[in-house]
């Protein structure tokens, strides 16, 4: 079913193999301490982009939130 519905590229419910070692071996990189430092500098920055569109343009929140 998973399979039908596109889902069968998500880790946790792939068979044990090549594909899912690869997964994981990606995910652990992406979850490492060393490896989330760029994710906030980027975080931060979408931050400060919502909170300026909020300032200029406040009756298009839902616009604002999405991004």
């Amino acid at each position: 079913m998973l399979g039908r519905m596109g889902w069968d590229f998500a880790l946790p419910v792939m068979r044990y193999g090549e594909g899912w070692r690869i997964g994981r071996k990606i995910f652990q990189q992406g979850l490492r301490k060393e490896g989330m430092g760029h994710i906030e500098s980027v975080h931060i920055q979408k931050v400060n982009d919502m909170l300026y569109g909020l300032l200029s343009t406040p009756q298009e929140f839902e616009s604002h939130a999405r991004t």
